[in-house]
């Protein structure tokens, strides 16, 4: 009897740690270590439905697109991967303790940074203190040991109470969009 209760709670241990792993690969992007566009929509949403709420909530979002990043891919496209790589860890630990996340943002080379409790005009500003933290980086290219620099547009937005999440995502898009013409 104690052996059949032991081997139950071996099970449902084993069974909690495995939902543990897959819920959070399931929010993980598992190139870059960030945020996945998964755990983006889900807490758009809940950031969106939370401003909607309360009127002293508020947020900002950026979506970032690495300039020209088919560059590097052409020469080779492990050496884009690790350029991607070493970007993302750039602009992970850039905006670390700012009251912001980071998330690869779906599976191109598009980032999003959700900053929580910023107005419009804060978060610019910490993408412009960015861009010029990223103008003094050169990443070394894995294809032919070149540094090279990397550069990247944005478009920043804050939520607006008569939006709603997709309104606001397809704000979102369309800005950055706007900024690649």
């Amino acid at each position: 009897m104690i052996v059949i209760v032991l081997m139950f709670f071996l099970v449902i241990l084993f069974l909690i740690f495995m939902m543990n792993f897959y819920r959070r690969i399931s929010m993980t992007d598992a190139q870059t270590g960030l945020k996945n566009y998964r755990w983006f929509v889900k807490h758009i949403e809940l950031f969106v439905a939370k401003s909607q709420k309360y009127s002293n909530f508020i947020f900002s979002v950026a979506l970032i697109d690495i300039v020209n990043f088919r560059r590097f891919n052409n020469l080779n496209i492990s050496a884009g991967d690790k350029i991607l790589e070493k970007f993302a860890k750039e602009l992970d630990s850039f905006f670390e303790n700012k009251s912001s996340t980071v998330i690869r943002y779906r599976l191109g080379d598009e980032f999003a940074i959700i900053f929580n409790m910023k107005n419009q005009v804060e978060a610019n500003q910490m993408l412009v203190d960015f861009t010029h933290h990223l103008n003094e980086i050169k990443f070394k290219n894995s294809f032919n040991n070149e540094f090279e620099k990397v550069c990247i547009r944005y478009y920043v937005s804050q939520f607006a109470s008569p939006d709603d999440y997709e309104s606001y995502i397809m704000r979102l898009e369309e800005g950055l969009v706007s900024k690649k013409e």
